[in-house]
């Protein structure tokens, strides 16, 4: 059977409960209807061209064949998911400025502070200055509270650096391994309004997705995770332990969904045969094994090598280490980690 994945559709239904909270002021003077439109980038993209870029033509106009502009990174509003309930926080007129080393180092306390004097509490009546909330993140300042802008000052090296990790413009398959795909996305979405330079430009474009063998390395982890999943789902059921059951369920519903993505991302270059089914544990199924055996056999050698299977982004659920590329890179020194102990002896491989 050929494989085929054009036709799968997973719709996943979230119920949950969402407490908004007004504030007063954020798009006074328009229609509901008008605040409502508003997304993000369009907001932002218009606060750089009349507001920071002006600053910057009137003092350090010298700086503006020489920096870029945009707004990448976190956020729905650079996802384009944004909407009325997405504005708590981090939400309204800002963009990121990415200056040559040489601009930064000489330049960026002056412009930051030039942007402090100058960057209005609303924007068409929509928040410019914010202020940090407890948690980390930064919310609208409000009338009673000055606050700060929300344009960040960076290089394209210090920018890759924290996001999504990079320490050169070359990544290695170690690096890419250890990249989630989630940074992934946050980089090369956005929008960038302004790079006469191109260099920002040129690291999106290199991000664009997973280098192909890569892409099969994650293949290969997530056929291997369904079929491990998959076959727990009725074998708890037909004892009564409904729990498991579920809980392997949800695994296998989380699984199939990333499979989705990475299939669906970037086609297959080759066709793969499906065996028939095969029996386990008296429940019949299709095996994967034919899969997992074709990609393996497309791995670099290098990759073949490595004692683990997949992306970081597969085996770790912690989010805290997922956001943060401080945190998600000392994981690559486990994939070149050899294992000091061998099962080469006899009855090894039963204990």
């Amino acid at each position: 059977m050929r494989s085929s994945w054009n036709g799968w559709t997973i719709i996943v239904t979230v119920v949950g409960c969402y407490e908004g909270v007004r504030r007063e002021g954020i798009g006074s003077g328009q229609s509901g209807q008008e605040v409502r439109a508003v997304k993000g980038l369009d907001l932002s993209e218009r606060f750089y061209r009349e507001v920071v870029s002006p600053v910057i033509a009137a003092a350090l106009p010298q700086l503006l064949g020489r920096c870029a502009a945009g707004l990448i990174g976190f956020g729905s509003d650079v996802l384009g998911h944004d909407d009325e309930q997405s504005r708590d926080h981090e939400w309204g007129a800002r963009c990121i400025l990415w200056l040559a080393p040489e601009d930064y180092a000489a330049y960026a306390n002056t412009l930051d502070s030039m942007l402090d004097q100058e960057v209005p509490s609303t924007f068409y009546g929509f928040p410019a200055r914010f202020r940090r909330h407890p948690i980390g993140y930064f919310v609208p300042a409000g009338d009673e509270q000055r606050g700060v802008h929300h344009v960040g000052l960076t290089t394209v090296q210090r920018f890759v650096q924290f996001n999504p990790g990079m320490q050169g413009e070359q990544l290695e398959p170690l690096d890419w391994l250890c990249i989630p795909e989630q940074k992934l996305l946050e980089v090369t979405r956005g929008r960038i309004f302004h790079d006469p330079v191109g260099d920002i430009t040129r690291i999106r474009e290199s991000l664009a997705y997973l280098p192909e063998d890569i892409w099969i390395f994650k293949l290969l982890y997530a056929w291997q995770a369904l079929d491990v999943n998959a076959d727990n789902i009725r074998l708890c059921a037909s004892r009564g332990d409904t729990l498991s059951a579920r809980l392997a369920y949800q695994r296998t519903v989380d699984v199939v969904i990333r499979l989705v993505f990475l299939l669906n991302r970037l086609g297959m270059t080759e066709t793969v045969e499906l065996t028939a089914p095969s029996s386990a544990r008296g429940h019949f199924r299709w095996s994967s094994s034919a899969v997992v055996q074709a990609l393996a056999k497309r791995l670099s050698p290098e990759l073949r090598e490595l004692e683990w299977v997949g992306g970081i982004d597969q085996w770790v659920t912690n989010e805290d280490i997922l956001v943060w590329a401080n945190q998600y890179t000392k994981f690559k020194p486990l994939y070149s980690a050899q294992s000091k102990a061998s099962r080469d002896q006899i009855g090894d491989w039963l204990i």
